[in-house]
């Protein structure tokens, strides 16, 4: 019984690495040669833009914030004192005072 769900699990990731490698293919080929005059590429070309697209952009919990760091930092924090958190607080807002938010009037730093 296990091994049939180890097969279905193997079949369903590869069903769905085939219809996004798919769609990948579809979109692009429609939409990148006549907007960037980029060559069509085929499906495992597609497949490779995915693969890479993962390793560049999603390894390692990336800007989400849901890697161990943030297990990490959080535990750290709920450690410290009243005033060591007070002072962590003035260091990070000192420090990311420079930045601006994403729209104009937003004030949210970091």
């Amino acid at each position: 019984m296990k091994t049939s769900w180890i097969i279905k699990g193997v079949l369903g990731v590869l069903a769905i690495a085939a219809l996004m490698s798919g769609a990948v293919m579809y979109l692009w080929n429609e939409l990148m040669p006549v907007i960037f005059n980029l060559p069509v590429i085929t499906f495992w070309q597609a497949l490779g833009l995915l693969v890479l697209s993962k390793l560049l952009l999603k390894t390692g919990g990336g800007w989400s914030g849901r890697g161990p760091w943030k297990r990490h930092w959080k535990e750290k924090y709920e450690k410290m004192s009243p005033d060591d958190k007070a002072r962590f607080r003035e260091h990070w807002e000192k420090r990311c005072s420079q930045w601006k938010g994403p729209f104009p009037g937003d004030d949210t730093n970091c």
